[in-house]
């Protein structure tokens, strides 16, 4: 007997082929993905997840002028491509990147795009499944409307879609024993999206398992060729193993915390933002020696443990749909819920899962519908007030446009539906066209407010080149720091308090964009009074040629006045060399300036 046999299969698309669709029902799949295009670019106008978006900022910032190897980033390769790309369009439009919707619209583009081919993969599977119009329309508005996509995306501007379609394209592939040969090229790009994916772990094997066949290998072997493509500019930058480090070793550990703001079993219990190596029962406790059993972090792991192995037991002996659709949920669940250090944002790709198993059968709607309200409470949860009044609206949204399209007034359901027999090049030009509109004005917008502030700094003759944007910078220890020392205390120079200018650590190199107008660039640069000894030298280049080199610079020395020519430069690059040892070398660049001539 074949446990995958279905006799319901308006519930399932189990070893069917897809209708053509002249013999389909009439779908308006153009119309829904306009839809989309159109909230997303609308809800990324707002001001989203600032500590999320500052890190799309300066990583974009980083790679567009330290390259890979000055990334400090902690993403694995896919996703830091993409910035890299986002840090080139900004440097072709001839703006900075910064804190804005221009920089949120490019950077959250590819979850756009991962929204529209999460709705081809639903149509396509509604129509497989012979959905009527109603249960089909039902289902794709929840897909385009749905509040964990909109908050997690647009919203909050994070980029979660983008891994957690590959996986549940992967775990398609393989319940439907269908295209087996991309899955491990699926997988392995989840994988350098973003390490949680993982989480899809204990579903995903025995379903491997169950489909062994060549076509599977065959793609496995596909996925090596396609990884190190991928990881190649971290190759020829000599920064490959750095990125392991901080985008996989490193990241189980990155945030040593029972919950950080994930509503699982350790927020139940009191631990969010707690130390992970606290006793659960004590959380003023640290264990030690046998008591480290009973801490989130190894109690965790125990827990996980045995949820994916019961999950792997049950799938090794049950090849059916249902429970395979079934397990992916419970596994990313118990992902979130158990193990220590899980964000607001890890139940997320439980609804996409969700999403896509309610196209293939009705029955999991309530998993869909949960799962997505959930995940859009933790993140709205967090993001609040703001968050919280932008659900609100958009709930409002929801509910008052599906009602005008399902069961509101006959003129605007006909007007819906006629709009959707358009054809389908017409919609996908109309999605681009928004989506160029939204960059057009964003772009509008960024260049009037650098224009009226560069008018203000002509105006006065000067302007504070630490408070540049599109600063970047690397250095061999600690953090840059504007307006205080590295060792984050006031700037001082052999006795004397500076009120403005950057503390860093040699050896480093800070990277400052050159306005427009700027005639010369002053400073001054000495050893911070904060950490006796040391011995460095200042050196300021541009556009990668010598421009100026301090006398050797001993601790206590008074700070070295400097005054260079930038006009027809772009790019001033600070940089301290730590003359051998690097002990002690708190290095500051003090009232940096650029001048211009005044009006």
């Amino acid at each position: 007997m074949n446990d995958r046999t279905e006799p319901d299969l308006s519930d399932s698309v189990a070893s069917q082929h897809l209708p053509s669709s002249a013999a389909a029902p009439w779908r308006p799949l153009g119309l829904w993905l306009w839809l989309m295009v159109l909230l997303n670019v609308l809800c990324s106008t707002n001001s989203g997840f600032e500590p999320d978006v500052a890190c799309w900022v300066d990583w974009s910032r980083q790679l567009n002028d330290l390259g890979y190897a000055g990334l400090e980033g902690n993403y694995p390769p896919l996703f830091t491509h993409w910035l890299w790309l986002v840090g080139h369009i900004h440097d072709l439009l001839g703006v900075t990147p910064q804190l804005g919707g221009l920089l949120r619209l490019l950077a959250i583009t590819p979850v756009i795009v991962a929204h529209g081919g999460l709705l081809w993969m639903m149509d396509r599977l509604l129509r497989a499944s012979h959905a009527t119009e109603r249960q089909s329309t039902w289902i794709m508005a929840f897909a385009v409307f749905s509040p964990a996509l909109l908050m997690n995306g647009p919203i909050w501007g994070q980029v979660d879609l983008l891994f957690s379609f590959l996986i549940v394209s992967a775990l398609l592939c393989l319940i439907y024993d269908r295209y087996l040969l991309c899955v491990f090229p699926l997988l392995t790009l989840a994988v350098l999206t973003k390490f949680q994916a993982i989480c899809i772990g204990p579903a995903i094997l025995p379903l491997l398992w169950h489909r062994r066949r060549p076509e599977l290998f065959a793609g496995l072997l596909l996925s090596i060729p396609l990884a190190a493509v991928l990881v190649l500019p971290y190759v020829m930058t000599g920064s490959l193993g750095l990125m392991i480090d901080k985008a996989y070793i490193g990241a189980s550990g990155l945030f040593p915390v029972s919950s950080y703001n994930a509503a699982n079993l350790w927020t139940l219990i009191g631990m969010n933002e707690v130390q992970d190596s606290r006793l659960f029962y004590d959380h003023g406790t640290v264990a030690r020696g046998w008591q480290l059993l009973f801490t989130p972090h190894y109690l965790g792991i125990a827990m996980f443990g045995a949820w994916s192995l019961w999950l792997l037991v049950d799938g090794l002996r049950h090849d059916v749909i249902e429970r395979h659709w079934r397990n992916a949920m419970l596994s990313i669940a118990g992902f979130f819920l158990f193990l220590p250090a899980m964000h607001e944002r890890y139940l997320f790709p439980a609804a996409v899962v969700a999403m896509v198993a309610l196209a293939c059968d009705r029955r999991f709607a309530w998993h869909a519908v949960v799962l997505s309200l959930l995940t859009a409470a933790n993140m709205a949860a967090v993001m609040k007030p703001a968050g919280g009044a932008l659900l609100h609206l958009q709930a409002v949204f929801i509910f008052v446009t599906i009602a005008v399209m399902i069961v509101g007034l006959p003129c605007a359901s006909a007007l819906f539906w006629r709009a959707g027999r358009l054809p389908f090049w017409l919609w996908l030009t109309a999605c681009v066209a928004v989506w160029g509109i939204a960059l057009a004005i964003h772009l509008y917008d960024v260049r009037q407010a650098e224009a009226q502030r560069m008018a203000n700094f002509k105006a006065r003759g000067w302007m504070d080149a630490a408070a540049m944007q599109g600063r970047t910078s690397h250095q061999e220890w600690g953090q840059l720091q504007e307006g205080r020392s590295v060792g984050q205390r006031p700037l001082t120079v052999a006795g004397r308090r500076y009120l403005a200018g950057l503390g860093t650590h040699a050896r480093s190199s800070i990277l400052i964009p050159i306005p427009d107008g700027a005639t010369a660039f002053s400073a001054q640069a000495g050893l911070d009074d904060e950490e006796p000894g040391g011995l460095v030298r200042f050196e300021v280049y541009l556009d990668g040629q010598h421009a100026w080199t301090s006398p050797d610079m001993p601790y206590g020395a008074a700070a070295q006045p400097l005054y260079v020519d930038v006009r027809g430069k772009r790019v001033l690059e600070l940089r301290v060399d730590p003359m051998g040892s690097n002990s002690g070398d708190h290095a500051d660049w003090l009232e940096p300036r650029f001048l211009f001539e005044r009006r």
